[in-house]
């Protein structure tokens, strides 16, 4: 709950950054940076094979 709640701050000034957001704990769990980016670059490279 705490990460929706900082996305969802109606002040823009009050909102993380992107690059903040990623540090939250919610994302460093499971170790979703790497399966993130592994998923990513398959994605691209079978939409670059079509």
């Amino acid at each position: 709950m705490d990460i929706l709640k900082l996305c969802l701050k109606m002040d823009p000034v009050e909102r993380p950054w992107c690059s903040q957001l990623l540090k939250h704990d919610f994302f460093k769990k499971d170790n979703f940076g790497e399966k993130f980016a592994q998923e990513l670059k398959a994605k691209i490279t079978r939409e670059n094979c079509r």
